[in-house]
This record gives structure tokens, sequence and C-alpha cells, in this order.
């Protein structure tokens, strides 16, 4: 039977220091990575969700941040500086454009029935394709639709009832009317019957109230008229503006502020000595305060900013505006950022 000899360990009893030494700086080493490799791991979450917050905060920003103009006869997008810009129809015939409050949908009025003088309501993707008419029952024309905050509905104004007089001379309904964009329900919210359409408009430019408790239109819409009046969803008026009959200055596109106790608006120039002017409007007192020179305002970034037109040679009949960007702020320094288009 073979010996087994002891073995001699002196040699590795020498060499342990040395080794644990070395896997010492080898764990070392190794945690050393991890550590580096867990905040690699960690800086690369951060990063995507830092990259996803903005990116959602860009897509969120379409709610405040877009807007729509008329230029040449069609309806454009646009970002709140003007960049991005989109064209969205090629009618050459649309107008008064407005956006959903989640930057999805676009509703305009196309075309005029030459005998009413009204056009029709238009839907399409703010992102482009195909119009479809709306079929809003028993409305003869259909133009100014503005959202509901919630974005399920729209308020307008509408013509129904058409009757034809002697000498081809044109009466209806005309109302501030709520449509349902889901249940394609419609309901008068005030009107008036049997209402000259060559005489001008009785109603303009509705739009809700933040909460969508109230509308605020233009009343008695012309070319030297025009004011403000809020009503609930009833039909009862809760303010008028101006409150004297002695002001002479015509008052248009009113629209609630976010805290909807004000109300902006402008008063649109008479003669060549005179300019646009953008104000906003205190309820209840009416006072009445002087933001800007300037014609059909929008509310931008929850009514932080809004943008506007600026008219040359307006009276001329061959005047064109631009459109400019101004923060409310105390400064009020405006800023052009779209040549020769419209907002309304």
């Amino acid at each position: 039977m073979k010996k087994i000899e002891k073995a001699d360990n002196s040699n590795f009893e020498r060499r342990l220091p040395i080794e644990f030494e070395n896997i010492r700086k080898i764990l070392e080493q190794i945690s050393h990575y991890l550590i580096l490799k867990k905040k690699a791991i960690y800086l690369a979450i951060s990063g995507i969700i830092f990259l996803c917050f903005f990116s959602l905060s860009d897509c969120l920003a379409s709610d405040n941040g877009r807007f729509v103009f008329i230029k040449e006869g069609n309806i454009w997008a646009a970002n709140a500086d003007g960049t991005g810009h989109r064209q969205l129809t090629f009618s050459g015939r649309d107008s008064q454009p407005a956006i959903s409050p989640d930057g999805s949908l676009v509703i305009y009025t196309s075309g005029q029935d030459g005998r009413t003088g009204y056009g029709n309501l238009y839907r399409i993707s703010a992102n482009g394709g195909n119009p479809q008419k709306m079929d809003i029952p028993g409305m003869n024309g259909s133009e100014y639709a503005s959202f509901s905050p919630d974005g399920k509905s729209i308020v307008f104004i509408g013509i129904s009832d058409l009757k034809e007089k002697e000498n081809e001379t044109f009466f209806a309904t005309m109302s501030v009317s709520i449509f349902e964009l889901k249940t394609k329900k419609v309901r008068k919210v005030i009107s008036n019957k049997n209402t000259l359409l060559d005489a001008g408009y009785l109603y303009e430019t509705p739009s809700f109230s933040p909460d969508g408790k109230f509308i605020v239109y233009q009343h008695s819409g012309s070319d030297v008229a025009g004011g403000v009046t809020v009503i609930d969803l009833r039909g009862k008026t809760v303010f008028r503006f101006p409150k004297k009959i002695s002001d002479p200055n015509p008052y248009w596109k009113p629209q609630f502020l976010p805290d909807g106790k004000r109300i902006l608006c402008y008063s649109p120039l008479a003669t060549e000595y005179e300019r646009d002017m953008i104000y906003i409007i205190e309820m209840p007192s009416g006072r009445k305060i002087k933001v800007a020179e300037g014609a059909n305002p929008v509310l931008l970034k929850s009514g932080k900013a809004i943008v506007m037109e600026r008219w040359r040679n307006k009276l001329t009949g061959v005047g064109k505006s631009d459109i400019y960007y101004l923060e409310l702020t105390d400064n009020y320094d405006a800023k052009k950022i779209i040549q020769d288009a419209t907002l309304q």
C-alpha cells in the first residue's frame, strides 16, 4: 500500500496573506465596477424618466401651446412661437377655426350660402386629413364654434327655420346653441325668431367660461356696434358691457380669462386715426384695462399669453394682417411670429 505523505503546506501558508490581498483587491474592483454600473443604470433610468417627462410635457403643451389661423383662406396650425406651421385645409374659403382643449381636433367654418351669407361647420384632425361637414340637426347654417372646457361639446351661432319673403329677403331663427359632439344633440340656449339676415349678426363669437357654466358672446355685431354679454346655460343674462349707453365703442370677440372673472376682448378701429385695441374687462364692475394694440386675440398657455392680429392699411381695402405673440406681463412686449395671416 502506497504511503500517503503529509503535504508540505509551508509554501501555501507563506503565500496565503498575499493571495488574500489579491482577492481583496479583486473584490474591491468588482465592487467598484458594480457601483459604477449601478450608477449608470440609475442615470440611464433617470434619463429615460427625464426624456419621458419632457416628451409628455411637449405633448401636453399642445393644449395651450398650439393655435390655428387662416392664410389665403385655408386653416393652418402652429406652435405658440409661430414655428411648426402645418396646413390643414386647402379649399381657400375657410375661416373661424377653433382647436380642442387636447389639441387633437379643429372645427372651422367653410363656404357661404348665397341666400343667407352663412357657412357650415367642418371638423378635421389637428394633424390634417379629410375634412368632414358636421351634421347639426335643424340648422340651415352654423358658424363661430368654440369648444367646451372638457372638449365634449361646442357652442356656436346657428340659423334655423329659414324663410324667404318677397324680393329674396331671408329670415331665420338665430341662436347661440350647444352641440354635443358624441350624441349629436343640439340645444338652443338663446334665440331670436324671424331675424332679418341682411341686418347683421345678433350674436357672434360665443365661448364657454372655464368651468363650463357660462357663455360669453358678442351681441349686435356690425361694423360700428357690438358689445359683450354673459349668460348662464339657461340663457339668463348675468353681465353686459359696456354698461353705459354713452360708450360708443364696439367690443368684439370676448372670451373668459382662466379666473372666470375677467373677459378679454378688443375694440376695432373705426377711422384711420384709430387703432384696434385689446382690453380686459373685469366683472362685475365693468372696469376696462387696456392691454395692447391688436385685434382678434386668442388665449394661449393657460391664459398667460395671447396671439393677436395687427393690420397694415386696414381701411384701404387691400390691408393685410400679421400675427403677433404677446406675454400678458406688465411690459406687454409683442413679437411678430407669422406674416400675412389672420386668426378669424
